[in-house]
Order: structure tokens, then sequence, then C-alpha cells
């Protein structure tokens, strides 16, 4: 057995470990300025009681020589029985558990001695989300290789937290993310740029690497103050603690609602309540989402990507109909196309809408174009897709087929239904009165739509620009041919 202050009782390790222990010990010694602070010494009481669980002989070893100096009293054991042989006779104020251990796993007997152990710090290689759950806060996992400064931060902030009678000295700064100094560094990130403001100096350091290591980009602030100096950063994403040095999180939100900058990025709550009380308060105030401590980190990163995956559609979405705009019609085009689906694409609007827009006002016109809206939805099945260019100006993806027959039956409706937004002695006459560019009376006909249909099994399509070319080309026939809907082929 090996303990501190008995090395000559080492025993003897094999070539690799061998290696690895010399590389652990260079690194011990080279501990920078930043680490003195951490390790100065406490005030007058005695040290802390450390048990480190660990069967990798060169790893005990680092750990030794790195709380050599500091207020820890280290006790070193390489399984799970010799830690309960130990424990027998000694008490612990912190337990240092590796999950992976010969015999017993470290994971197992933390679940099964958990509510008679001192608090523990679990460290493993494997992957985070084995571990993160209700039963392990985040605070109390340490992913393999860390650096030094990792483990004396969390041993520390254990202490601080969970046995206050041992307080250890610990900075608490958070390394924040440096405010932009100039516009230059100030872009936006884009919608995968993350505000994170928590003033739990370990949470934030995990949450960091989580976030980072799912490819987001994360500015950091412990403060509300903080958090405000950082939105220049223009982030697309808040994550807020619920209750913060100079404020509360709910607060903040409330800010942010009434920036017309923020008011409509996602923003998740985090908090230490989770009592379904305090969950509806956060949601009602203007949270997208709440999460109560402690939390699955799976968990978290899920609720990120479906929030910036939801805020991207809206983003993306006509405020008036609701229907995907430009961006995602490209893409789901180009997505079609580069499959060599076959598929039909009617581009739809109405006839003379800008008079008729003039002539009634944008209400009348709003109603119009969420009427055709609802006549085009109408004929589409499973499969199909429907998407608002922007105006009067639609198109949809037919993939089932009967595109001719499907888009003169929506047409065909529109144009029925639209005699409704006239009144009746322009519904009788057939006609409405209004004046050309030139200011001159004229005559026009009732509300109808008109479309170009193009079919890829006609037509070889290259791209997303060449099929809306050709499908303006054909919207254009077909106003001038006075026919619904017009292809390639022939009217319809």
């Amino acid at each position: 057995m090996i303990t501190a202050g008995h090395e000559e009782a080492r025993p003897r390790s094999s070539h690799r470990e061998a290696t690895r222990e010399e590389a652990a010990r260079p690194h011990a010694a080279r501990r920078d300025a930043r680490l003195h602070t951490l390790r100065r010494e406490t005030p007058d009481h005695e040290p802390a009681r450390l048990l480190v669980i660990e069967d990798d002989i060169p790893l005990t070893w680092f750990i030794k020589d790195l709380l050599d100096g500091t207020n820890f009293e280290t006790k070193m054991v390489f399984s799970v029985e010799q830690a309960e042989a130990v424990m027998k006779d000694h008490h612990f104020d912190l337990i240092l558990l590796d999950i992976s251990l010969p015999g017993e796993d470290g994971l197992t007997f933390y679940r099964r001695r958990k509510d008679s152990l001192p608090p523990t710090l679990l460290m493993s290689a494997v992957n985070r989300s084995v571990v993160y759950s209700g039963e392990i806060p985040l605070t109390h996992f340490l992913a393999k290789p860390f650096t030094p400064d990792e483990l004396l931060r969390r041993l520390h902030y254990i202490l601080n937290s969970e046995v206050p009678e041992m307080h250890t000295v610990v900075e608490k700064e958070i390394a924040m993310t440096p405010v932009p100094t100039d516009a230059a560094e100030a872009v936006h990130a884009g919608a995968d740029h993350v505000l994170l403001v928590e003033d739990d100096p370990i949470l934030s350091e995990l949450l960091d690497e989580l976030l980072v290591s799912e490819g987001y980009r994360v500015t950091r602030a412990g403060t509300i103050a903080g958090a405000r100096e950082r939105l220049s950063t223009d982030p697309g994403i808040f994550i807020l603690d619920g209750v913060l040095p100079d404020g509360d999180g709910l607060s903040f939100m409330d800010e942010l609602r009434s920036n017309p900058r923020f008011a409509d990025r996602p923003i998740i709550i985090l908090s230490g309540r989770s009592n379904s009380r305090d969950k509806a308060a956060g949601l009602m105030t203007g949270a997208d989402d709440y999460l109560a401590k402690p939390f699955e980190t799976d968990e978290l990163i899920a609720r990120v990507h479906a929030l910036l995956r939801r805020a991207s559609a809206l983003n993306d979405s006509s405020p008036l109909t609701g229907l995907p705009g430009n961006r995602r019609i490209q893409h789901e085009i180009e997505l079609r196309l580069s499959r060599g689906e076959n598929f039909e694409a009617l581009y739809a609007d109405i006839d003379h809408f800008k008079t008729f827009n003039d002539r009634y006002g944008f209400a009348a016109g709003d109603k119009a174009i969420l009427l055709l809206a609802d006549c085009l939805k109408a004929e589409t099945s499973a499969g199909d897709f429907v998407g608002h260019i922007g105006g009067d100006d639609f198109i949809v993806v037919y993939e089932t087929g009967a595109g001719e027959a499907r888009s003169r039956r929506a047409l065909d409706e529109f144009a029925k239904r639209a005699r409704m937004l006239h009144n009746e002695e322009e519904r009788q006459a057939g006609v409405y009165k209004s004046r050309d560019r030139q200011g001159t009376p004229v005559e026009e006909p009732l509300l109808c739509a008109t479309g170009g249909l193009i079919s890829t099994r006609q037509r070889r399509v290259g791209s997303y620009a060449e099929l809306s070319q050709v499908a303006a080309e054909l919207k254009s026939a077909a106003r001038h041919s006075h026919e619904r809907v017009y292809t390639e082929r022939r009217t319809a």
C-alpha cells in the first residue's frame, strides 16, 4: 500500500507505468503562478483528510506530489476493498474516487455507500454522460485527463460548499470571456453562440467545456452586470442561473425580453428549485425552458439543440403565414435535387395583387395572402412542401405526383373564395374599379392566382436557381395565356 510519506513502500511498476510516472512528476514541478494561489496556506485549522481511491500508480503519485504543501492530509488506496478497511479506522473529510477499479468498481461502491460517504469527487476517462445524472452532481465529477489546476479547484470547491468548517482559500472568479474592444470583435457569432451566465465557477467551467465539445461558441459571465457587458457579442441563446450575486436570472430575462434585439432569442433558466410551481413561474415569465439542478448534461444539450432549431425555423418563417421562408425553400429543393428525387414544383402568385392592395389596403391584402396559403396547403399531403417566398409569392413541392390537378384545384378554390374579399357590386360585375400607375381609372378582374409548374421528370434541373428561373418563366406564361397553371407540356 502506498500512503503519503511512505515512498519506500512503492510497488514495482511496469515499463509503461514508469513512463507515465516520469511524465507526471515534471508536470507537478512546472506548476505556475496560478496554481500557487490555489495552494496557499489556509487559516488556522486542521488539514482536510482526503482518501484517494485510484489504481493508476503514476496518477496516485502525481496527486500526492500535487497536494504536498497544501492543506490536505492524503491517504492512498488502490481498491474498494482497501478503502473499506481504511475507513473503519479513519475519518475522512473528502474522497477522490476513480470509477474504474479492480474488483468492485468505483461507481458501484459510490451508489452502495453514498449515504454514508463524505463528499466524494469521482474521476473517469469515460464519456461524461455515463455518470452525469441526478445522483452525481456536475461539480462532483472530474474527467480524465485533468490538469493540476482543475483537480485543486474541484477539491477546494467541494470542501467550501459541503464542509464549511474546513473552509479553504480558493479563487472564486470565473475565467470570463473578454468584452470585445472594438466593432470588429463584436460581430454576430451566429445562432450557435451561447451566453452562459452562471456564478458557480466549477459548474460554469464544466458547462463551457461541454458546450464547446458540442460545437458551440461560449461566452461566460458570473453576474448580470458582466452579462450586460457581453451582449455586444450577440449571443444566439442564453443560459441563465436563476440566482446570481447581483440579482436573479428572471429579472435579467425580463430585461432581455424588453430589448428588441434579443426579445426572440431562446432563454434557458437553470435553478436549484425543482418544484412544479417554480418551473411554471419561470416559463410563465418568458423562459423557453427550465432545468432544475442537478440535471443530465445530455438533456441540456438536447434542449439547446431543440431551441436553436426552433428559433432558426421561426426566424426563416413568414411572420404572416408561418410558412418556411427563402432559406428553407432553397435548402428543401437543393436537398431533393442532390438526392436525385423526382418532384413537381409550383410557383404561384396573385394576379394584380398590388392593384388590389392599393385599392383595399394592406389588411385586405394580408387576408388574400393567407387565403392563398390555406388553399395551397389544402392540396398537399405527407412528403410535400409549401414555402412562402415573400409578398404574394409561394412555392409548392409535390412529392407524391398529380401536381397539375392538385395545383389547379388549389388555385380554382382560391378564385372562388377570394370573391368574398370584394363587395357585392363588384362580385356581380365580375370586376372592380381602380387606377393604374398614371392615375387613370381602370377595371380589374376579381382576384385570382396563377402559377407555373415544373416537373423534374420532364426537365433535368441542376440547381435551385435554375428551377426558380424556369418556374418564373412558366408562371409568366400562365398569366399571359389566361390559364391557372402552365407547364412546359401543356396548359391546365
